[in-house]
């Protein structure tokens, strides 16, 4: 068009005004289409901007999700580790009365007693102790999942095995010991309360090294 209006060598005043006006409208035309491109070009630019929080977003959310699962199962092994720790102690503790209840010749029926409930308190207790170890461990999840609710009821469903395995190996045998201990004239209303009905492998283990502390008591009255 430039070429068209050079050649031109006295051009009109109406013609001028023509080619005024195709100027103009090109013009126009031309920075109409730079708008275009140019909001074209921040489109793109914000949906890669997005995309890429979005991504940063997820990997920070996985890397949370990571921390906090190893967290959880960080917490979940002390607790374990403190729990066997204190189990292997009360075993330890019961093996010594054990032993030293054996030392003794047995000359009445209260030694018999005696000797009954050292070594149901040693059993119960290393009973515990296995069941303890193998406990359900908290499992590794990729980033992103949440497994408290099913671990939680994975654990609640294990923990009440062991009371159920519990009634049924050592209850009948905790019943025969309070009667024989009723018969010494021995009566441990805590030791009764607490043997009735325990809910949880805690509420045993306080039986267990409760049946050893009265049953240590029967040699020293």
């Amino acid at each position: 068009m430039a070429a068209a209006v050079a050649l031109r060598k006295e051009p009109g005043q109406r013609e001028k005004a023509i080619w005024v006006l195709l100027f103009l409208g090109l013009m126009c035309a031309e920075i109409w289409m730079m708008g275009i491109d140019r909001k074209t070009n921040i489109a793109k630019e914000k949906e890669t901007r997005d995309a890429e929080i979005a991504s940063f977003k997820a990997v920070g959310d996985g890397i949370k999700d990571s921390i906090r699962n190893s967290q959880a199962q960080f917490a979940a092994t002390i607790g374990r580790f403190d729990e066997q720790s204190a189990l292997l102690k009360a075993i330890n503790e019961a093996g010594q009365r054990v032993a030293e209840v054996l030392k003794s010749t047995v000359h009445s029926q209260r030694d018999e007693v005696q000797i009954e409930g050292v070594q149901l308190s040693q059993k119960i207790l290393q009973f515990l102790y296995d069941r303890d170890r193998a406990t359900p461990v908290r499992p590794i999840v990729a980033p992103g999942q949440d497994v408290s609710n099913q671990y939680d009821s994975m654990l609640f469903a294990y923990r009440n095995e062991t009371v159920k395995i519990y009634r049924t190996t050592f209850g009948p045998s905790v019943s025969v010991f309070l009667k024989d201990l009723a018969r010494q004239g021995v009566d441990d209303s805590g030791l009764v309360q607490s043997a009735r009905s325990p809910e949880a492998p805690y509420m045993i283990r306080i039986v267990a090294e409760k049946i050893g502390e009265v049953a240590m008591k029967l040699g020293k009255d």
